[in-house]
């Protein structure tokens, strides 16, 4: 499944990073940032697909290697502070725990976009992607550590699906089939997500599922706050006596 892998990994890196870009490039009136929640939309489903993975992936990227890994973490990293860390066949115990901080953090900005409901999930929704940044940050360095440190190519592993390992622990089957439906699947998603936009509306709908989803912030929570609510009532009084001149 090396190229499958690649297809959603970089669908993956489109969502999140398109995502990332809009929020800090485009202005939040600007009709421009409903692609922020397109995008993050597609990061939403593309997660869905991980678990899938995780559940009939193969055993170097399913979540009982997930488990395996984890409980491994704290003498891998010690074995890193002695220099006596060993190469994996799939992900090594401290890329395992970033992807699922990564993934963590992902699942609760794609659920505070969504259910924007008052300005403390907007603040929450804004510092979760600033940890997220900080994580894929992160993440790129440890690549690249872990490339030098072993003289391995973890991008061209990637697209190979082929990395240096004992035979014992060798795939026999990669199911590229299964792989190649699920890519499939979720760039047909991806594709129909966007088509389905209505930008008039700035609402989209869910392909396959036909539910609308409203983009853009709802601006009806900012009235909860004191001073905003207060001078929400100061402009309604200077509308109810603009309506009534008598009364002054």
């Amino acid at each position: 499944m090396g190229l499958v892998d690649t297809g959603l990994s970089l669908a993956f890196a489109i969502s999140v990073g398109g995502a990332i870009a809009i929020a800090f490039l485009v202005d939040h009136d600007s009709g421009w940032y409903a692609y922020h929640m397109l995008f993050g939309l597609c990061a939403g489903f593309l997660l869905v697909v991980h678990v899938i993975l995780g559940i009939v992936g193969t055993r170097h990227v399913n979540f009982e290697a997930m488990g395996h890994g984890l409980s491994k973490l704290p003498g891998y990293l010690f074995g890193i502070f002695k220099r006596q860390e060993k190469p994996c066949p799939g992900h090594n115990p401290l890329a395992w725990f970033v992807y699922v901080v990564m993934f963590s953090i992902l699942t609760l900005l794609v659920l505070s976009g969504v259910f924007m409901l008052n300005h403390s999930i907007e603040e929450i929704h804004e510092i979760l992607g600033w940890v997220l940044l900080g994580t894929v940050a992160a993440h790129l360095i440890g690549i690249l550590i872990h490339g030098l440190r072993f003289r391995e190519n973890v991008a061209l592993s990637m697209f190979s699906g082929r990395k240096r390992a004992t035979q014992e622990v060798a795939l026999r089957r990669s199911r590229p089939v299964l792989g190649l439906m699920l890519l499939l699947i979720s760039l047909s998603f991806m594709v129909q997500l966007f088509q389905n936009y209505e930008r008039g509306a700035s609402a989209v709908r869910l392909p396959w599922l036909g539910i609308s989803v409203q983009l853009g912030e709802d601006e009806s929570y900012k009235y909860e706050s004191g001073c905003e609510k207060e001078d929400y009532h100061e402009m309604d009084r200077d509308a109810h006596n603009h309506d009534h001149p008598m009364h002054h």
